[in-house]
């Protein structure tokens, strides 16, 4: 019993702790405080979550008084909550309330209609059939006529780039930017392409390797030869199938891309740590008996031969 009401009055200590640590500064007559942060006008995004994400938030949490420059910064944050969610004609307005010491941050919101994406894509060649208009379209996830938001367009970037580069068009560059389109409300999407020569795989180097065997092994385990059409996607894969061999902790395969239409190729290696010890345990428990049992395990990589393994266990 001794024990259970020292644990009780322990238990009250704390909680009395926590509760004045979250308590805000004593304020004095005179002294200025954000009481509230209002929102005028929104319908598409809820108040709350757009006080969530306002610096003004906190400032209030702390019984602060605003500060002028985060009011307008705050009210910048409110316009790029929605021109992320494709409300591209939002305006915002903020004005300062006060009754007494306490202040009111009112924002008022004029949303305009949701943008409708509308695609133009150019640069592209006439007869390749490796990059059409139509690959490019499916690899946005934004459509002509659905609502416009800045976040797919921003995650579809890279793979816009990954589709030319694996027609084999290493040097491909790409110009992507919004246009709004206010008379017909809609985000206007340009994709130009400057996809310069198409390319082949040239002289591929591999470094990090002594033994023959086991260069001879990682180059069976390339997706590409000299030769090929370029392929950023046989790069990946290459490294990958490196990777599965466990024989490297890193596995670098650089294109060299400074020699027109012919892309020579470096594979940098380096070798993974070839012991390994690894120990565990454990136990059971029945109505009948119990048991504990241990375990221990060593394996050695490049033993006896360069691409043998050996496992104890």
């Amino acid at each position: 019993m001794a024990n259970a009401h020292v644990a009780a009055r322990a238990l009250a200590l704390i909680a009395i702790s926590l509760t004045a640590c979250h308590q805000t500064p004593p304020r004095h007559p005179g002294e200025e405080y954000l009481a509230a942060i209002d929102f005028e006008g929104n319908k598409a995004i809820t108040s709350s979550s757009l006080r969530t994400g306002l610096a003004l938030h906190r400032v209030q949490s702390l019984g602060s008084a605003p500060d002028p420059y985060l009011v307008t910064v705050d009210g910048d944050r409110i316009k790029g909550r929605y021109l992320r969610a494709g409300y591209l004609e939002v305006d915002v307005h903020s004005r300062v309330e006060r009754h007494g010491d306490a202040v009111t941050v009112f924002y008022k919101i004029d949303e305009g209609p949701r943008a409708t994406t509308k695609l133009v894509i150019s640069g592209l060649p006439a007869n390749d059939p490796l990059i059409t208009e139509q690959k490019v379209r499916d690899t946005i996830p934004l459509k002509d006529g659905q609502p416009f938001s800045y976040d797919p367009y921003d995650k579809a970037k890279e793979p816009l780039l990954g589709i030319a580069q694996d027609a084999g068009y290493a040097h491909v560059k790409l110009d992507a930017k919004v246009v709004v389109d206010r008379v017909n409300h809609q985000g206007v999407v340009t994709l130009t392409y400057d996809l310069g020569p198409k390319c082949h795989f040239g002289k591929i180097v591999i470094r990090g390797v002594k033994d023959a065997d086991l260069e001879d092994s990682v180059r069976a385990r390339l997706a590409f030869i000299t030769g090929q059409q370029y392929s950023a996607a046989a790069i990946a894969k290459s490294q990958r199938q490196i990777y599965a061999m466990q024989r490297f902790s890193t596995v670098r395969i650089l294109p060299d891309k400074s020699d027109g239409d012919t892309v020579d190729v470096h594979v940098s290696l380096s070798h993974a740590s070839a012991h390994e010890l690894s120990l565990g345990g454990g136990f059971g428990i029945d109505p009948a008996t119990y048991e504990v049992r241990g375990r221990v395990g060593y394996s050695q990589i490049g033993w006896p031969l360069p691409l043998y393994r050996f496992d104890f266990d």
